[in-house]
């Protein structure tokens, strides 16, 4: 016959004690009275409680049922363990009730057990029993997902019988005891979840299948062949056929969520090689942007710890940009500074030293051509304004010279016709310190920002008159080293590690427009393309969607690369001119125009 401890009769009889006084006050209050009556079907499947309600309170019963937990008190002496109940809502169809416990049980272990209603918000209670637990029915399994995996997973066991409690369960993979490490995460009565992770560094993929046991409750069940070692592997890519910036999906053999996996794209040239980073659809099922690589076949390569696949089949990286022109017969620009202004690139010296100081560009041209009224020309001067308008007129001017013991600050004012090939004087500016910091045109005006002043000073056109702005320049506009218009809009990098992009109008506010993860070094250019403002330094290039605001990378110009460019927006294209190597500075005679559209 089973003996009881002492501890267990001393909580017992404290139960005892007081569902006796619950009964008295119970009944003084006239709620429900229910009495315990017995255990019955006590076996290997679990254990029937019986009790009756002898008394019905005024208020109605809303709830009633059992209740047990293990008769050891746990580490607080005032508390006992983990409850678990099996209820009912509503009021009993009959006096004589009967549940039934299916769930929870330890196998051989000591438990109390007692009937329960509520009513009126008032919890009343039975006498307590005793009973040692035949434990109940063995776990019932009907799906293991996945059942394969490589050096980490997440897997997830459905069922039945399964104790609720994940210290009552043990989970083991015989056989790969000393390579992995199994972590039961979660437990419920229907579902387990455990992870798996790798512990070994000279595990080798196995064709061998491994059971899965699991002892739940002190009731076992082992599962045959359930698992596999599955070595991942890249099953399919779509497109075959993609530019740099577009989407790429991968498919693979494995929808594990936990491993970290890296993917790479490798061009013929062994050296040039993209992270690419992936973003999962679904198991096994990954999307991601392709980076710069160069034009020609790229192969695909999945890794983890200690892992590598390479996909058989090479995807086909497609050109962004062509040879537009070559063997142009121009000098070395090192001497020069350039401003790209619709179909035509402008040329002024960096100092003036000769008659002829400023040349044009027109595209689809081979040389250089001088502006004309070479008597009426400006000369060269330094911090200076030079910007067009209206696609017709170059406005310069302004700027300060360096003598041996003074700055002079030069306050006169031109403007160049690009038809008429005519220079014209204009208003002088009026203001004691000349030293530009940057130009731009908006609303059909010139503004300056002044390296002595704080608001802007406006340039009209159509009056010939400069004045005292009431705008001030915000410090970010102030700041920017690189920018560019877009309609009324001066769009411009706020900042370059990360990139960031943020845009002003005049007499607003400035206004963030897009964050890229992304990090650029300083020799950065900007310019507006097709809806899209480029980005690019020596070695990166982007693109901004200003509608949706999102960035996407752009093909570097391999033939040239690490090169200086001068970009050049026309109406035949997106061009990039003129690449000089960023080390030997030598110069090379010829244009590249994007062909890849977005």
């Amino acid at each position: 016959m089973k003996r009881f401890s002492l501890g267990f009769w001393i909580v017992f009889i404290l139960f005892i004690v007081t569902s006796c006084r619950q009964e008295e006050e119970i009944s003084l209050r006239d709620y429900p009275f229910i009495e315990s009556l017995g255990i019955s079907d006590l076996n290997q499947t679990g254990v029937t409680v019986d009790f009756e309600v002898k008394k019905e309170g005024r208020a109605p019963i809303q709830e009633y049922g059992i209740e047990y937990f293990l008769s050891t008190p746990n580490s607080n002496p005032t508390e006992f363990a983990d409850i678990f109940r099996v209820s009912r809502t509503g009021s009993p169809s009959d006096k004589l009730v009967s549940l039934r416990i299916n769930y929870d049980l330890v196998n051989q272990r000591n438990y109390l057990v007692r009937p329960y209603a509520k009513s009126g918000g008032v919890t009343v209670f039975g006498e307590l029993l005793p009973f040692n637990s035949l434990g109940t029915s063995p776990p019932v399994v009907t799906e293991v997902s996945p059942t394969a995996f490589y050096r980490n997973a997440l897997i997830t066991i459905q069922g039945d019988f399964f104790n609720s409690r994940v210290e009552n369960n043990e989970i083991r993979i015989p056989g790969l005891e000393n390579d992995y490490r199994v972590t039961l995460i979660s437990a419920s009565n229907q579902e387990l979840v455990m992870s798996v992770e790798s512990i070994s560094f000279n595990f080798q993929p196995t064709e061998e299948k491994f059971d899965l046991l699991i002892n739940s409750g002190g009731k076992s069940v082992t599962l045959v062949d359930v698992f596999s070692i599955l070595v991942p592997s890249i099953q399919s890519i779509e497109p075959n056929q993609v530019y740099v910036g577009d989407k790429l999906r991968i498919f693979t053999n494995n929808p594990d969520l936990t491993t970290p996996y890296s993917f790479r794209l490798s061009a013929s040239d062994v050296l040039q090689q993209e992270i690419f980073p992936l973003t999962m659809l679904e198991g096994g099922i990954y999307e991601g942007e392709v980076r710069s690589l160069s034009t020609g076949p790229a192969q695909a390569t999945m890794s983890a710890s200690f892992y590598s696949n390479t996909f058989s089949e090479p995807i086909e990286i497609l050109p962004s940009w062509e040879v537009f022109q070559d063997g142009l017969n121009v000098p070395s620009f090192n001497e020069y500074r350039n401003y790209p202004f619709g179909d035509r690139l402008i040329f002024w010296r960096s100092n003036g030293n000769d008659q002829n100081e400023f040349y044009q560009l027109k595209v689809g041209n081979s040389s250089l051509e001088a502006f004309g009224d070479e008597s009426n020309q400006p000369f060269i001067r330094s911090s200076e304004m030079l910007q067009g308008l209206n696609d017709r007129y170059i406005y310069y001017g302004l700027g300060i010279e360096y003598t041996s013991n003074d700055v002079i600050n030069h306050r006169d004012f031109h403007r160049y016709d690009l038809q008429t090939g005519r220079w014209e004087r204009l208003a002088d500016f009026p203001f004691d310190f000349s030293y530009v910091v940057k130009t731009f045109s908006a609303q059909g005006k010139i503004y300056a920002v002044m390296l002595n002043y704080l608001n802007f000073r406006e340039y009209d056109p159509q009056t010939d008159q400069w004045t005292l702005s009431p705008i001030g320049v915000p410090t970010e506009v102030r700041n920017a080293i690189h920018w560019t218009m877009v309609g009324d809009y001066f769009y411009f990098l706020s900042s370059l590690s990360p990139l960031q992009v943020s845009r002003y109008r005049v007499g607003g506010e400035v206004e963030f427009v897009a964050g890229f993860s992304e990090f650029l070094d300083f020799n950065v250019r900007l310019s507006h393309w097709n809806g899209h403002l480029m980005i690019y330094d020596l070695i990166h290039s982007y693109r901004l969607d200003l509608n949706t605001r999102k960035f996407s990378f752009v093909q570097e110009i391999f033939e040239s690369r690490f090169s200086h460019f001068m970009p050049w927006p026309t109406s035949q294209g997106f061009l990039q001119a003129f690449p000089r190597d960023r080390n030997s500075s030598i110069q090379e005679n010829k244009i590249y125009r994007l062909i890849q559209e977005f």
